[in-house]
Parts: structure tokens; sequence; C-alpha cells
């Protein structure tokens, strides 16, 4: 396994594709700097059917690494106190915290979501996802200041949205439908899935958005299509 301290990145993704007759059989993995496994997953296939089902073998990796470098980064973040973490920090303890799912949880996230927003490191992915929380928080009714937060959050959005790319314009999509500009969320998702459209998950969040702006007609269709190609 390659150190990931040599390459000074926390995760390193490693695989391998190995050949046996008409057979293929692809692997890869996830390790930590420290060396410790956290995902790994493993794909048959034919030659034959190979290039048709390589995009969605991709997309299962891509999700499964994601998946678990952020549970790693949830956890991790958690338990270290706030005044040692920087603003990504800040932001994955705050993830942490609203996945306890309780009102107490979500007003304690968002302070957590409003001290990282302080530090403002001025990037799009982390003006995305702050303003995906605030404008959460005040979609359900946790927030102690609506006027001001709802603000706070189409000003990161409207940042994030600047973005051509994937995850900011997906958390912009998300941060005005929470606020109710679905014509808005809708542009945005579009922009997203236009940048990425072959990401499952990204689908389901312009499908949804088509939803909640009324389009029924559109969001059903894009729906079962999505289904058909759910499969590996």
């Amino acid at each position: 396994v390659c150190s990931s301290d040599l390459l000074n990145v926390g995760f390193v993704v490693t695989g391998n594709i190995r050949k046996m007759g008409e057979r293929v059989r692809i692997t890869a993995e996830l390790f930590d700097e420290e060396g410790a496994q956290h995902w790994n997953q493993r794909f048959d296939a034919t030659m034959a059917d190979l290039y048709e089902r390589e995009d969605r073998i991709v997309e299962l990796i891509a999700g499964g690494v994601t998946l678990a470098s952020e549970t790693f980064l949830h956890n991790r973040a958690f338990d270290i106190p706030e005044d040692d973490l920087g603003p990504w920090g800040l932001f994955f303890k705050a993830d942490a915290t609203y996945r306890q799912n309780t009102a107490a949880a979500y007003i304690d996230g968002i302070k957590i979501v409003k001290r990282a927003i302080e530090l403002d490191p001025i990037e799009p992915t982390f003006a995305g996802g702050c303003a995906f929380w605030l404008g959460n928080n005040v979609m359900q009714g946790f927030s102690h200041d609506r006027e001001k937060d709802t603000n706070e959050a189409k000003r990161l959005a409207e940042f994030a949205a600047r973005s051509n790319k994937t995850y900011p314009l997906m958390m912009a999509a998300h941060t005005f439908g929470f606020l109710g500009d679905h014509a808005r969320a809708v542009a945005l998702a579009r922009r997203a899935y236009d940048t990425a459209s072959r990401w499952v998950p990204l689908k389901n969040v312009y499908t949804m958005r088509l939803l909640y702006s009324g389009d029924a007609r559109s969001s059903d269709r894009k729906s079962r299509r999505l289904k058909s190609s759910h499969l590996v």
C-alpha cells in the first residue's frame, strides 16, 4: 500500500484489475494515513459487458470511497474540541452532530456551522455545505433568527452557485429549495446535473427538485429512467 504520509494526503485509494479468461475482476480499497482500511469492494464482469457497466462501477467506487471517508471524518471530528478544529473540521463536527437527529442536535450543529463560517475559507464547496445546513435549519424551524439565517444561507449559496463544480452547485440547489425558491433550485440542479450527469445521487437530487417545483411529470419520467439504470 502506498503511504498517504508520503503523498501528504489523508486517504489513499488503491485497486487492481485482473483478467481471468473472459472475466474481469476489479477491486478497490480505501486506506487512511495510518494504513487502516476503511472500505473495500469487488466487482466481477465479463469482457462483453464491461464497457456497459464501467460507468456504474465508477459510480459505486466513488460513492463507497466518499461515504467511508466522510464517516471516518465525522467520527474523528465529533470527539475533538471545537477550539482544536479549523473550518472543515468544524463542518464535519456539525454534520456528525446533526446525525444524532434530535432538535437539540440541530440547534447545537448550527452553532458549530456558524463558528465554521466565521473562519470563512472562501471556498465554494465549503460555502455550499454550510449554506445547505443553514437553509435546512431554517426550513425545519430550528433557526432562532430566521431572517438573518435565510440571508446568510442565500449569500453562501450564491457564492457556491458561481462555481462550475458539481458539489457546490448541488448544495446551492438544495439550499434554495429549502428556502422555497424552487425555480432557482431546479436551475442549479440542472447545472449540477450537466457537470456530472452520470452520477446517480446527483440524478436523484435533480429529480427531487423537479418534484418540489411542481413538475411531477418530468420528475416521474426521470425517476423511472433512474430506477432502470440502478443495477450494476
